[in-house]
């Protein structure tokens, strides 16, 4: 029973993480409000899902599915606003819509098409699913995850950095390279991911005594206290992000 629910929720959830998170670009999320960006998107989700699911008389529910997304991303685009909580209530929503997708899918007893990915790979298909699921959201929607938890932080350090300082003030961000907070952050949740996978978790430790070291500058000036802090709850968020999601993955991984 639990395997019929995975091999049915891991393709449609992999569609969506990868249309969500890998197959749109910055440019697709900052004009989603126009119709052809959005109609692109639906397509990807759409076609990705009725693909990787591999079952020709499901298509009604993945149409409906597609639906939902355009409607809730519709929704986002124009009335939330761009913080955490919202963030996580639309990925909810979208989750609670395949979910509830796959449980009609279970009662109808539709069966894969014979050159469907899992008829023809089997067991490794969904394994395959269960990885590249996994890594997207460890790496990519870690880092927006954190991003997002940090973002208050990084509001009040630039207000105060501007009351200190007036209008010629130099954003913390704009220290080092454009991208290399966003980076770091990825290979760090990437090398967690790799130590969990291989069972070798005291390499997280040896991960975080590095980090610690390199960043032992910032964090030993008492003048920059506050971007002392900000770093520091920043790894904390990656750290934990990249732990949790780890840990999931290699449970879910046991139980195919």
């Amino acid at each position: 029973m639990m395997h019929r629910f995975l091999y049915l929720f891991l393709p449609l959830f992999t569609a969506h993480i990868l249309a969500d998170f890998l197959l749109q670009t910055d440019l697709d999320v900052r004009w989603k409000t126009r119709p052809r960006v959005l109609l692109k998107h639906v397509l990807i989700v759409g076609v990705l899902s009725y693909l990787l699911l591999g079952v020709p008389r499901a298509w009604p529910l993945i149409l409906v599915l597609a639906l939902s997304h355009a409607i809730f991303d519709f929704i986002k685009t124009r009335y939330a606003q761009d913080r955490l909580l919202f963030f996580v209530i639309d990925q909810a929503a979208h989750l609670t819509v395949i979910i509830a997708t796959v449980l009609v899918l279970d009662s109808m007893d539709l069966q894969m098409h014979a050159y469907a990915l899992g008829n023809l790979l089997g067991r490794p298909f969904f394994v395959l699913c269960a990885l590249i699921s996994g890594i997207i959201i460890s790496v990519k929607v870690g880092g927006i995850t954190v991003g997002y938890a940090v973002r208050p932080l990084l509001e009040e350090l630039e207000e105060q950095a501007e009351e200190a300082r007036g209008e010629n003030v130099i954003s913390p961000l704009e220290r080092g390279f454009e991208e290399g907070g966003r980076i770091i952050g990825y290979l760090e949740r990437a090398l967690i991911l790799l130590f969990i996978l291989v069972n070798q978790p005291a390499g997280v430790g040896f991960l975080i005594a590095a980090k610690s070291i390199f960043r032992f500058g910032e964090l030993s000036d008492s003048s920059r206290r506050m971007e002392a802090e900000y770093i520091i709850i920043g790894t904390l968020y990656s750290f934990l992000f990249g732990l949790i999601s780890a840990y999931g993955l290699r449970w879910l991984l046991t139980i195919l």
